[in-house]
């Protein structure tokens, strides 16, 4: 079996002129835009959300997205698309019933995911929504399914204490809060994260 090497791994983008007509917009202020669970995502039977990723979402190759030079853009990157990020936070409380909570950061480390983030300090664990994260029903992608299965595999990749966490949470402890959208930064510029708590 060949395996795949980083560049050729496909990942699940959504075109950038879908986002813009929803009016997500990046500029040069990080923004995070709260949202109602999958509800604000259009993926509920009962209501139209907000924003609705379905129509532009697309499986692309990683270089594709990652190693494209644009005219006009002074960095690497296909901004036509922005990869998906389902991106997690820990949130626990301080004291039972106090209101109080904490949220867990660490530092990234160099040569661990993303090159230009080490150094930087992090509320959130997430990655990529590989091939092998996406649902669907006859053809069609299941947004929320995908989202999930992704967040909970990269929760046990990039988590070393897995073992005590892992086993108890399931998809139902998770769920979507809001959109970060960074046009501040290249790494910000291609990608949208998607934030569970």
């Amino acid at each position: 079996m060949t395996s795949i090497k980083k560049h050729q791994e496909m990942i699940l983008a959504v075109d950038s002129a879908l986002l813009r007509s929803q009016g997500i917009v990046y500029s040069e202020t990080p923004t995070f835009m709260p949202i109602d669970g999958y509800v604000d995502l259009g993926a509920s039977d009962d209501a139209d959300g907000r924003y609705d990723f379905t129509a532009g979402l697309v499986l692309m190759q990683r270089n594709q997205l990652d190693n494209v030079v644009q005219e006009g853009n002074a960095f690497k990157g296909n901004r036509n698309f922005k990869q998906l990020l389902p991106y997690v936070v820990f949130v626990y409380p301080i004291q039972e019933n106090s209101g109080d909570t904490r949220v867990a950061v660490y530092r990234r480390r160099a040569g661990v995911g993303e090159s230009r983030l080490a150094g930087n300090l992090s509320i959130g664990f997430g990655g990529h929504i590989e091939i092998s994260d996406v649902q669907h029903d006859e053809g069609v992608i299941d947004l929320p399914d995908t989202l999930m299965v992704a967040a909970l595999r990269e929760i046990e990749q990039e988590i070393t204490i897995v073992s005590e966490i892992m086993p108890l949470l399931t998809s139902d402890d998770l769920r979507p809060v809001g959109l970060i959208v960074d046009g501040s930064n290249d790494v910000g510029n291609l990608h949208l994260g998607i934030v569970h708590v």
